[in-house]
């Protein structure tokens, strides 16, 4: 087994560092102010939503969730002594875990199934120093041969604990001298470890609001491990117009104000209002009519002289127009008979002629026009459609004949014998109809 080589971190840890050094930089030329926030409970998992300088926070995804950084420190050293040599090397690992390795559902995967290679599950940052020594010895006096042993040492070292009953402090750093616009946006940074800087080893963890999802080790100074969490969840939360919350993202090519014109609106989908005048009369004509046949009733029944007066000539009239209207409904039943077979249309409609709203009218229109596209489908006579001729009719196939009427006994011209039939009817160039002459105004 070959020894470990140092690994270099991905390209978008790079950028997180160059990023966060940037924001270092900018901090340390202006005069921050720091503002602070404490976790009201001690789990963090029923705290992890905050508001701090007027922006919410949530680190809830981030709660339970287990970052291994491996620190590119290799130390290799060779001693020969004659009868053998050894080659050692050395790897780094972190653990970050907000909240403590307790909450995260995978262990350590240095080495499985081993309670001593592991931080206790209230460590939020362990140190895991790995050592490969690989021995060779001389065997032999004229002829050399090498045996090599692999031997691996885990020392884990909990860096930053939390112990239980302790609250976690957020900070955030703000530039009250910045009066632009776009005021500049700081990581939110976690500070875990002892109360004073030179108790015990301590981590720092700045949030950083990017697009990525990265860990990256910044180094180590005076006990304190620095590093910077790359992640979504770092940005701040701006309210929306409907109370909800959106992300604000860092442009990392610059800050960009100018927004998209909003969709004009043609009018075109604005339907005309529909006429519902007529329909408000008849509302208040029945109101009306209610009203006064309420107003004589109680007037009938409160009176007992108009009940008497009431009763008495309304019978002597039902008793006198009874003949006249029986007499009358015998004379004018031949007419009702003649009228009936002469018209094509009931009376009824004669006296309501069909007519639509100007916003039924432009309803109709937009799905006449959304269904371009679609085929029609010829029913009545689909078979006297030739598409390969040039004027794409042809009278002889008019092969099924289908009334457009509500009863096939009111169809103009001859009638089927059933509904669907083939009729015996001749073309139209037979029928006189294609040729002009008196064919035209007379069915044959």
């Amino acid at each position: 087994m070959d020894l470990v080589s140092p690994s270099m971190p991905p390209p978008s840890i790079l950028f997180a560092s160059l990023l966060l050094i940037s924001h270092l930089t900018a901090r340390g030329q202006a005069r921050p102010v720091t503002l602070t926030h404490t976790a009201t409970d001690s789990d963090l998992r029923r705290s992890c939503t905050f508001k701090l300088n007027g922006n919410q926070y949530d680190l809830c995804p981030l709660v339970g969730s287990r970052r291994v950084v491996e620190v590119p420190s290799v130390d290799a050293d060779e001693d020969n002594r004659g009868e053998g040599s050894s080659l050692s090397a050395s790897r780094r690992l972190y653990e970050v875990a907000l909240g403590g390795l307790g909450l995260s559902d995978d262990r350590s995967v240095m080495i499985a199934n081993s309670e001593a290679t592991v931080c206790d599950d209230d460590t939020w940052v362990c140190m895991l120093d790995m050592t490969y020594a690989r021995t060779e010895t001389a065997i032999g006096v004229s002829e050399t041969q090498t045996r090599g042993k692999l031997f691996r040492e885990l020392r884990p070292i909990p860096i930053a604990r939390k112990a239980r009953g302790e609250k976690v402090t957020f900070g955030l750093d703000i530039d009250e001298d910045d009066e632009s616009p776009a005021p500049r946006v700081y990581p939110l940074r976690l500070f875990i470890g002892g109360r004073g800087i030179h108790d015990r080893p301590q981590a720092k963890i700045d949030l950083l609001c990017h697009e990525s999802d990265e860990v990256a080790f910044l180094g180590e100074e005076r006990g304190v491990h620095s590093f910077v969490w790359a992640t979504p969840h770092g940005c701040p939360m701006r309210p929306r117009r409907a109370g909800r919350w959106k992300v604000a993202m860092i442009d990392e090519e610059g800050d960009d104000k100018t927004e998209p014109p909003p969709d004009e609106d043609d009018g075109d989908g604005d339907l005309l209002p529909s006429n519902n005048r007529r329909s408000r009369r008849w509302i208040a004509a029945i109101i009306v009519i209610s009203v006064l046949s309420v107003a004589c009733g109680s007037i009938l029944y409160s009176s007992e002289r108009a009940r008497h007066f009431t009763a008495e000539h309304v019978a002597s009239a039902a008793h006198a127009l009874t003949p006249l209207l029986s007499m009358a409904a015998i004379k004018l039943r031949p007419v009702a008979h003649l009228v009936s077979s002469v018209t094509t249309k009931s009376i009824s409609r004669l006296a309501t002629p069909f007519r639509v709203g100007d916003s039924q009218l432009v309803q109709w229109a937009e799905e006449d026009m959304a269904l371009d596209d679609s085929e029609d489908t010829m029913v009545n006579g689909g078979g006297a459609y030739d598409p390969y001729e040039l004027d794409r009719w042809r009278g002889d196939g008019l092969d099924e004949y289908i009334p457009l009427t509500i009863s096939p006994k009111y169809g103009r011209g001859r009638r089927a014998r059933s509904y669907g039939a083939t009729p015996d009817v001749e073309t139209f160039a037979e029928r006189g109809l294609a040729s002009g002459g008196v064919g035209r105004f007379f069915h044959k």
